[in-house]
């Protein structure tokens, strides 16, 4: 596929193998790669037709249109094309069924990843539970998925839980489980791409917010 790619004239990103960049005048060619699905964004339809026929030149492809599922993602584009959505209901409503039954009790509120939670030394196993330790660890990569794809707000939780996942206990595990049963309650929330008007002369521009803590874990500050 990387040869077929080069041969039309797209170029590998720096940073990101996966994802190909093709510039030419005014057309813009963009295309992101995972095994073997693509999903193109072009504002050039001859571009983009021509590209697809090279595609079938080599390959046996499927053109599925417009972009709504993706790697259990779902996109969905406004009518004016200048918002996109993603979310992952589908999937989070697949998870109760996993993880210990149909029914749970919801929340939209996120477990708490202040001082109040705290895990000591004390509450960790002396040795680990391996049981424990699977459930809690595909449900960990269930809801790393989830944060990583759609949904930044469990991110903080999500990956302070990781650092059980190889000592878990009862208590890290019910924490997971509050993060799915917010997720449940909130499982149309999502991520929306809004296209802005141009800035820093002619270029959008992306914030990043960090809340850095060195000192947060009390067993080794």
């Amino acid at each position: 596929l990387a040869k077929s790619l080069c041969a039309f004239g797209l170029s590998s990103a720096v940073d990101e193998e996966t994802v190909w960049v093709m510039l030419s005048g005014k057309s813009e060619l963009i295309i992101t790669t995972f095994v073997d699905d693509i999903v193109c964004c072009h504002n050039d339809n001859k571009l983009f037709n021509s590209f697809l026929t090279h595609l079938r030149s080599r390959f046996e492809i499927n053109d599925e249109a417009n972009l709504e599922w993706y790697l259990a993602v779902h996109h969905k584009t406004s009518a004016d094309c200048k918002r996109v959505t993603t979310s992952q209901a589908s999937y989070i409503d697949s998870l109760p069924s996993t993880f210990g039954g149909m029914h749970w009790n919801t929340t939209k509120t996120q477990t708490r990843m202040d001082e109040k939670f705290t895990v000591s030394q004390l509450d960790l196993p002396i040795k680990a539970d391996e049981e424990l330790n699977s459930k809690h660890s595909q449900l960990l990569g269930s809801l790393l998925f989830v944060s990583c794809s759609s949904r930044p707000d469990i991110s903080l939780a999500v990956n302070k839980l990781a650092r059980y996942a190889a000592c878990a206990t009862d208590k890290t595990y019910t924490a997971l489980k509050r993060v799915l049963r917010y997720l449940i309650a909130t499982k149309d929330r999502g991520i929306t791409w809004t296209a802005m008007l141009p800035l820093n002369h002619g270029r959008n521009e992306l914030y990043a917010y960090v809340d850095a803590a060195y000192a947060d874990c009390p067993d080794t500050r």
